[in-house]
């Protein structure tokens, strides 16, 4: 296991269980209730599905850099996505106080923050970070 290597694999666990989870498998009224929406926007709740697609799809960008990590590789594409991400997602959570209005925002936005933080170490540790421990 390396470090990185450590975080792709929490961001993957995490995305499942926090996000893809969620937003695609939660019934629409206990979704609506997670979301802090009232019953009237039942019929508004695709967005979310969608999301839970595109967090699904973004999961597997993140397992693509697992190979290169074994084959001694930096995958610079897959941390970079990850930092526009993760820091774009909790930077936008944090401006909008949107972890005020739910759990599900907060929570999210501490998820995202730990993630942005270690690629970040990633990227300073370089080379260290993906030499097995």
């Amino acid at each position: 296991m390396t470090f990185l290597g450590a975080v792709l694999i929490f961001k993957i666990i995490g995305t499942f269980l926090f996000l893809v989870g969620p937003l695609l498998l939660l019934p629409t009224s206990k979704l609506l209730q997670v979301m802090k929406l009232p019953r009237e926007a039942a019929g508004m709740t695709t967005p979310f599905r969608y999301m839970g697609i595109a967090y699904f799809a973004i999961a597997f960008g993140y397992a693509a850099g697992l190979p290169s990590i074994a084959m001694g590789r930096f995958p610079w594409e897959v941390v970079t996505m990850g930092l526009i991400s993760n820091i774009g997602g909790t930077g936008l959570t944090f401006y909008t106080k949107g972890y005020q209005r739910s759990r599900f925002s907060l929570i999210t936005m501490i998820f995202t923050g730990l993630v942005a933080l270690g690629l970040i170490v990633a990227c300073v540790m370089g080379e260290a970070a993906i030499t097995p421990f």
